[in-house]
């Protein structure tokens, strides 16, 4: 989880997505008991980075937006 934390954070950001499910998914398995909890910190690590990385895809897509809308306001054709 927390190679694709990372990459969301720095390279595709909806990988971000796939580590905070991922990472969702093997920390409540660890805490059942069905999966070695010895990768947990790794695991939340992954987790949060997915948060981030999903945050950060979401606040950029409606910046982007918000500009589009601006400039597209503000056009004047020839």
């Amino acid at each position: 989880m927390l190679t694709f934390g990372l990459l969301g954070i720095l390279l595709f950001a909806p990988l971000g997505i796939v580590a905070w499910i991922l990472g969702s998914k093997d920390l409540n398995a660890m805490g059942s008991g069905n999966m070695d909890p010895s990768g947990e910190g790794m695991t939340t690590a992954g987790k949060v980075l997915g948060i981030i990385a999903t945050v950060l895809m979401v606040v950029g897509l409606l910046v982007a937006m918000v500009v589009i809308s601006i400039i597209a306001a503000n056009f004047r054709a020839f």
